[in-house]
């Protein structure tokens, strides 16, 4: 499936900590959002403890995470590492958190989805309020539903005092035909603001006290309880984001790693029926005040065709195909794996092409990532591994695989993306390409020795040499190799 130049930015763009992308219907949203998953997991998830979570509504579940499944086998994102290993969760948005209660929540408290059982109890308190405000006319012109509508709103946004409520930007539409089933527009610092928020505040204490609570309050006590701190994830992906609330908003963003790298990426149906709840979503306009400036924010605009075929069609097909390229004499070669067929693979050279059987395949473990740019922490634990013709590796014990990372070796052909094959030694000469420890930090680079000092040099003029002036560069590998993936 081809995607839009600008769908193309959205999904391989750099990590955002909070990344919102707008649009109508039929404009690929999701299609992006299910990119941009595939490339993150590929690209920013650098360990085994590096997990995903995709949520979504429940009729939508199966399908997203099937296009999934597709999608990571498609060429645009193809290893022949063991991706397949599922370490991203497909969540409905409700079920996630009611889990989430059940395990972290208050024991006392049962979750109850009844508005006829909450309006049964509101009724007693309108009735009470007025008494106690006999000059308030909302508690004699509105219906039971319009309160209850308010005070979900009330605690779906968080608002935790009296004064918030009184001084919040609080307008509703109303329809002639429903202008008693709201609130409507109340005017600030009122009279009836505070007794609105009285009025939610005893809602609540008379439903905890008869032993439950219900799907707004749960995410208040989630955030309270810091249930987030069990269930970190490197890269969150929401799929209709116009139903999030503010509390559901800020317990994501919380259950986000605190890494460099890590991610919240959310789309929003402009076209959709907005819950009144929505804290992204005024009405048919964006609301961004409750988001940090710093988001980044994206509208797509083109109609895109999604093609369902496509997707079945790359899930039959299913072929990795791959490039290596051996730098000690800078010939090509030319690979393609079936992933139903672990233990083998096919050399392809002009109209021949040569099946590899296991025997013949080397396996090389996999690491972290290496920046081809500035340093990138390299994590020492082995991430994965990578079979490859072992006739190739002759002599050669000691090797490992990282991707690169970055542009400062385009000029040698190596791009960000790539994989390249180090065998670790020591004796390198004027003009290898060196993987470095520069100040505790891995960086790729080529070695030259023709100077006053040795220096590191990238393949790339936006980028300064990095001078060896003493033992803070260690020199652990020489390239040999790249690999890269095929379209």
């Amino acid at each position: 499936m081809k995607l839009t130049l600008q769908q193309k930015k959205v999904v391989n763009g750099k990590p955002e900590k909070l990344l919102l992308i707008t649009g109508k219907t039929n404009t690929g949203k999701l299609t992006t959002l299910i990119n941009r998953a595939a490339y993150l997991k590929n690209n920013y998830s650098f360990n085994q403890e590096d997990k995903l979570l995709f949520i979504t509504t429940n009729e939508n579940r199966e399908i997203i995470k099937r296009r999934y499944d597709e999608q990571i086998k498609c060429n645009n994102y193809r290893t022949l590492f063991s991706f397949y290993s599922q370490n991203i969760e497909f969540k409905d948005k409700e079920n996630f958190l009611y889990d989430l209660w059940n395990e972290f929540g208050d024991k006392s408290l049962k979750l109850k989805d009844d508005n006829m059982f909450f309006e049964s109890m509101l009724e007693d308190i309108i009735e009470d309020f007025k008494r106690k405000y006999p000059r308030i006319k909302l508690f004699k012109n509105k219906k039971i539903s319009a309160f209850l509508r308010e005070i979900n709103w009330i605690e779906s946004m968080g608002i935790l005092s009296e004064e918030d409520y009184s001084i919040c930007s609080r307008k509703t539409a109303v329809n002639a035909e429903e202008k008693d089933a709201v609130i409507g527009k109340i005017k600030k610092n009122s009279s009836s603001r505070k007794a609105l928020y009285k009025m939610y505040k005893l809602f609540y204490e008379r439903l905890n006290s008869n032993g439950y609570t219900d799907k707004y309050q749960i995410v208040t006590k989630l955030i309270e309880k810091k249930a987030y701190i069990s269930c970190k994830y490197s890269h969150i992906f929401i799929h209709r984001g116009e139903l999030l609330t503010e509390r559901e908003l800020k317990f994501y963003q919380e259950c986000a790693c605190d890494k460099e790298y890590s991610t919240l990426s959310v789309v929003i149906d402009k076209d959709r029926v907005h819950n009144e709840t929505g804290v992204l979503v005024r009405g048919k306009r964006m609301d961004y005040s409750y988001v940090s400036k710093k988001a980044k924010k994206i509208k797509l605009n083109k109609i895109f065709e999604v093609n369902a075929g496509k997707y079945e069609e790359n899930y039959r097909d299913g072929i990795e195909k791959f490039q290596f390229i051996n730098l000690n004499n800078n010939k090509r070669f030319d690979l393609s794996h079936d992933p139903s067929v672990n233990d083998e693979l096919i050399l392809h050279q002009e109209d021949i092409e040569t099946e590899i059987k296991k025997e013949e395949l080397i396996t090389i473990p996999v690491f972290s990532n290496i920046a081809a740019g500035q340093p990138m922490y390299i994590e020492d634990g082995q991430q994965d591994s990578m079979n490859m013709p072992s006739f190739w590796f002759k002599g050669k014990k000691d090797i490992f695989m990282l991707k690169v990372k970055g542009d400062s070796m385009i000029n040698a052909n190596i791009n960000d993306g790539d994989y390249v094959i180090i065998h670790k030694q020591q004796g390198v000469v004027h003009n290898d390409i060196v993987a470095a420890s520069y100040n505790g930090e891995a960086t790729l680079k080529r070695l030259n020795l023709k100077e006053e000092n040795p220096m590191l040099m990238p393949e790339n003029e936006k980028y300064d040499p990095i001078v060896i002036l003493n033992d803070d560069i260690y020199i652990f590998g020489k390239a040999i190799g790249i690999v890269k993936g095929k379209a």
